[in-house]
Formats: structure tokens, sequence, C-alpha cells
């Protein structure tokens, strides 16, 4: 995902430091997010009364007890009995929604559902007079999500604030995220070899391990000098030097 929005990547020095920068450049636009969809039961509805007489009704008891092996009485039993849960608790698809809109007050959640239930109404009897009505309640919609919004953010710069929650306020406001790790490098594993780019996280994480591993090594064995007084000597010289 992110390495689509990256347009070009380039590693240059900075400053007197061994650390090479990367400039990378991004696009900012995020993509549409689409939610998980989980496909289960619908109770909304469901009628238990309802439900346990069109099972009585069914004469499943007869109809099992009946069979003359147990395939075909199970067979019997999973096919009536799916057939009437069907009619009363339907399968449906539903939407994982996270991406909801905290701003939205109670009021305005009501007003929607006046809006989609007059919507419905005008839909199914195709009077101009409630589609008129409906255009209206869509502009009361809009302007209440936008107080809505205007009072949410509103709320979060106010005085005596906490600062973390006034920036957290700030992005949200702005659409962004603040993430200063690296989506993507540019690696080169021989010399020889021709460059890569890597957007693995955990693939980034070893290069840079063993980046920052050679380099130590590398640092120790320059530094390394043999000593022109032994230790021991050296710390008694020391010791008796402060006596």
């Amino acid at each position: 995902m992110y390495q689509k929005k990256i347009k070009s990547v380039q590693v240059q020095g900075v400053g007197n430091s061994d650390h090479l920068g990367i400039v990378m450049r991004k696009f900012s636009k995020f993509p549409v997010s689409k939610p998980q969809a989980v496909r289960k039961r619908n109770y909304k509805n469901f009628n238990l009364e309802s439900f346990l007489m069109d099972i009585n009704q069914s004469e499943l008891n007869t109809i099992v007890t009946g069979g003359e092996t147990i395939d075909p009485a199970a067979n019997a039993f999973e096919n009536i009995f799916r057939s009437i849960l069907n009619h009363h608790a339907p399968m449906k698809t539903f939407h994982m929604r996270r991406n909801y809109n905290p701003c939205i007050s109670e009021d305005t959640k009501d007003l929607i559902k006046d809006r989609n239930a007059l919507q419905k109404e005008a839909t199914r009897t195709k009077c101009n007079i409630l589609k008129k009505e409906f255009n209206i309640l869509c502009k009361g919609v809009k302007k209440a999500i936008a107080e809505d919004e205007k009072e949410y953010f509103e709320r979060g710069f106010d005085d005596g604030i906490d600062s973390t929650k006034a920036w957290r306020t700030a992005n949200e406001l702005l659409g962004t995220v603040k993430n200063l790790s690296p989506t993507a490098i540019i690696h080169k594993k021989d010399v020889d070899e021709s460059p890569e780019m890597v957007t693995t996280p955990l693939k980034m994480a070893d290069i840079f391990n063993n980046y920052f591993k050679k380099k130590i090594t590398l640092l120790s064995l320059k530094t390394a000098t043999a000593a022109e007084i032994e230790p021991a000597t050296r710390l008694k010289d020391w010791l008796s030097k402060r006596a």
C-alpha cells in the first residue's frame, strides 16, 4: 500500500554526520478504506414465538423419527430447521466499520434516521411532496453535521486543555498521521548488485540492525590499541600515588 504512494527515494549526506539521510517524496492522498465484511444471521426482527410456532407446524419430530437410518434423519432435520431459521433470521452481510464520525451528536443521529425513513417512503410511494421534504431534510442533516463538527473541534482547543489532546485534535482536523518511521529504503546487498526498494518493516529492521552492528565492529577495531603498561601495574601505581 505504501509503495504505491512513494514517488521517488534518494539517499543523501547530512552535514558532518556519518549517517546517510533518506529523502522520500510521497503522495499525500490516502486510499479509500474498505471495511471488513462479516456474513452472519440478522436477528433484528426475530420473533421467538413465531419461530417456535413454525417449528411446531412443520412436523419436524414426525419426519425425523420416521427416517430408517441416521443419515436421512439428520439431513431432514438440517434442511427443515435451516429453512425455517432462514425465514425468521436470514443471512446478511455486515460491514465492520471503524471509520465512523465521532462528531455527530445523538440529535443528529435521530435526524438521519428520520431522513432515511422519509427516503424509503418517498421511494415506495413516488410522492413528489415527500421527495421535496426529503431534500429539505437532507440540507438540515448536512447543516447539523457541520455544526456538530465545529463544536467537536472547538472543545478540543478549549483553554486549560492538555496539549497532547490539542495536537491530537489538530491532526484529526487536518487528516494527518504523525509517523516518523521510514516506510521504504533502498538497499544494496553487494557492490555488483543493483539496489532494491524494501518496504517490509521486518526486512528494514534487519537491514538497520546489520548495518549498525557492522559499524560498531569497525569502530571497535579502529579504536582497539595495545596497552603500553599492564592494567594491574597501572592500577598499583595509581593507588600508591593516592596513598
